[in-house]
């Protein structure tokens, strides 16, 4: 099978998928677009939106269906339906805070600090509060977010935990929860991701 993933050059919602590829040892055409020739583009995807993965001639939009989809191929989404369900329960609250980018995103450049702090104080620090708790009442300590080894859960963590440390602008978000950086570190550690991350392209986030 050929694969295809067309995102920005940036990590943020295109790097979960690549991670999974990278752990599931497949090859796949990285196709990173710039922002300028976004307008031309965006008229023929499926939904307005990136990223996209083609797969031999199938074309699949939206983050998470794409990731879940490649966690399944390469057999990090969870080995029975009760613990899958717990993978897309952690996975679901980890991109709430993200769905709330744009207040820093559409930020005026004089309000950017301000929507930073916004954005982490309302969206972010609430989110990884209450993951932690969760981790800790089902886990306790095991680290991994559910069962005991590695899921698209903890992998969308680490990404989307990146990204959001990103936009609140200086403010704390992975310094406030030990446990969840904990399994932030067990994830960049793992061999084949540990390898990307030395030579993927250096991005913003």
């Amino acid at each position: 099978m050929s694969y295809r993933l067309t995102y920005f050059n940036l990590g943020a919602r295109g790097e979960t998928a690549r991670l999974l590829f990278k752990l599931g040892g497949q090859d796949f055409e990285d196709k990173r677009i710039e922002e300028k020739d976004w307008p031309n583009i965006k008229p023929n995807t499926p939904y307005g939106q990136l990223p996209l993965l083609e797969v031999d001639g199938m074309t699949l939009c939206q983050s998470v269906a794409i990731n879940r989809y490649l966690a399944k191929k390469f057999g990090y989404y969870g080995d029975n339906a009760e613990i899958q369900a717990q993978v897309d329960m952690m996975v679901d609250c980890i991109m709430d805070p993200t769905h709330q980018l744009g207040i820093v995103w559409t930020a005026k450049d004089e309000d950017k600090k301000a929507a930073g702090k916004k954005f982490n104080n309302d969206y972010v620090l609430p989110a990884f509060k209450k993951l932690e708790e969760m981790y800790k009442k089902n886990q306790g300590g095991k680290g991994w977010l559910v069962g005991d080894k590695l899921t698209l859960a903890d992998i969308t963590l680490t990404t989307m935990g990146n990204v959001c440390e990103h936009f609140s602008l200086g403010e704390p978000v992975w310094s406030k929860f030990p446990l969840l950086h904990a399994i932030k570190k067990n994830v960049e550690a793992e061999p084949k991701i540990a390898a990307w991350i030395k030579e993927r392209p250096q991005t913003p986030f």
